[in-house]
């Protein structure tokens, strides 16, 4: 199983989020987990024993039209290159989503606060602590 895991920015987020990789590991050993992440917290990622790849997302090379354009293709063919069968969208944005959507993946969970139609591209979930602190 080929699991995206998309927490794109926020050190504190990212740091937030990190035992999801070690669940997903001690849930599925043989799984081979990727995580898309901007270049201020990828350092967090880095020889982490529960993530197989790092999948850099620089949002500063889509910012212009052009920019956009030179770039999007080959980000597109790493998501791609990944075959997920699933991408979690852990930040709940229209950019996390939109790289869940891209990677390809047939199935896309995301949390149950996700704003900015995120919620139309990944199916929130909600459990019993929906309405507790984000950890």
């Amino acid at each position: 199983m080929n699991v995206l895991i998309v927490k794109l920015s926020a050190i504190g987020d990212v740091i937030h989020a990190l035992p999801v990789s070690y669940a997903i590991k001690e849930t599925f050993p043989e799984a081979r987990v990727t995580w898309a992440v901007e270049p201020p917290a990828r350092e967090l990622l880095v020889d982490n024993p529960y993530i197989d790849e790092i999948l850099l997302f620089e949002k500063k090379k889509f910012k212009s039209f052009g920019g956009f354009i030179e770039n999007f293709g080959p980000f597109r063919q790493k998501l791609r290159a990944g075959r997920f069968d699933v991408a979690l969208d852990l930040q709940g944005l229209g950019k996390s989503a939109a790289i869940a959507w891209f990677s390809g993946a047939p199935r896309r969970l995301g949390t149950c606060n996700m704003r900015e139609l995120s919620d139309k591209i990944s199916t929130p979930v909600r459990g019993p602590h929906a309405e507790g602190h984000i950890v």
